[in-house]
């Protein structure tokens, strides 16, 4: 389980400061619920589509969570970062099995949701495109520095920060 700290900004064109964005919304998509909706969760999960012998002979992704999460930038349009990084800080609560090392991807989607409307049936095959990869090695806090996309985002005037964390 994944539990989202917030978007870590450390900008500024004169001086360095640093701040964070907390997440305007945020929600998971689970397999075997199909039309649930989990945005009021408090925790937010992400389960890779390694997928068991059972499960792709059936043709099953039952056990495939991902983790939807939006950030109003609107504050960073006009100052783009060159004088520090932006990271995405995610802190990790439960590893399943013991695995010692999880690779996640962090996915850009313009897909249209919200924390209410959210369900797996209509977010499985919404498109992402992978901007960075980060691996949880066990519980704790893990960062990942996405500031050429936060840049990317400024340059087009981009306001929402709509970002997918799935498992590989």
């Amino acid at each position: 389980r994944t539990s989202i700290n917030g978007l870590d900004v450390i900008a500024g064109v004169f001086e360095a400061q640093e701040f964070s964005i907390p997440a305007t919304e945020d929600t998971y998509i689970y397999g075997t619920n199909t039309g649930t909706t989990y945005g009021t969760e408090n925790e937010l999960i992400v389960k890779g589509t390694s997928k068991s012998s059972f499960e792709l002979w059936f043709g099953s992704d039952s056990t495939h969570r991902r983790t939807f999460i939006k950030f109003d930038i609107s504050q960073l349009v006009d100052e783009k970062i060159t004088a520090g990084a932006a990271y995405l800080t995610l802190q990790c609560t439960d590893v399943e099995n013991n695995e010692l090392s999880t690779p996640l991807e962090i996915k850009t989607t313009s897909a249209s949701w919200s924390e209410s409307n959210a369900t797996y049936k209509n977010l499985k095959t919404a498109s992402a495109t992978k901007i960075a990869t980060v691996t949880v090695a066990g519980k704790g806090i893990v960062s990942v520095d996405i500031t050429d996309y936060i840049n990317e985002c400024i340059q087009k005037g981009t306001k929402t920060l709509n970002l997918v964390i799935d498992g590989t």
